[in-house]
């Protein structure tokens, strides 16, 4: 399934509505960039998809702006069943930068993420290649033992 930016901002102009289940739901892709609401949006997603095996985060179609998503501290939320039973790959493309929110989030799935196998970064710009915050995102801490962080530049 794919989620745009758009269906993201009208999801989170409505606070007090439950998101639908997708207890079938293998595969998620969203495109971020753009997006200007809340990490809530998607931890309620995959709070919705507890059999979800795969998530692509799409970050930047254009290459211009880093993430607009305020990344919300959500350590006392319940983690959601995906990052503790099914959850093994996450690819995050366009990456702009390794700090601030990106980071952030980056580090909020690789910590909650228990069975994660894989994590594949794509830096949007070579020159991330030079950046000691991008190099480091594989060294950040994981609540799986087994997940692999490559980063890839074009």
């Amino acid at each position: 399934m794919l989620l745009s930016r758009h269906t993201l901002t009208h999801l989170s102009a409505v606070n007090d509505v439950q998101l639908p289940v997708f207890p079938n739901l293998a595969h998620l892709t969203i495109e971020i960039w753009g997006f200007r609401g809340s990490s809530w949006v998607l931890h309620s997603l995959l709070n919705s998809a507890s059999k979800l095996q795969s998530l692509v985060i799409d970050l930047d179609d254009t290459g211009l702006a880093p993430m607009r998503m305020k990344w919300e501290n959500l350590e006392t939320a319940c983690t959601p069943e995906c990052l503790l039973s099914s959850l093994e790959e996450i690819e995050i493309l366009e990456l702009l930068q390794a700090y601030g929110e990106e980071r952030k989030m980056i580090a909020h799935l690789l910590k909650a993420g228990v069975v994660l196998k894989k994590v594949n970064i794509h830096a949007s710009y070579s020159h991330l290649m030079d950046d000691p915050d991008f190099l480091s995102l594989p060294k950040l801490p994981r609540g799986s033992s087994a997940c692999a962080v490559e980063l890839f530049v074009p």
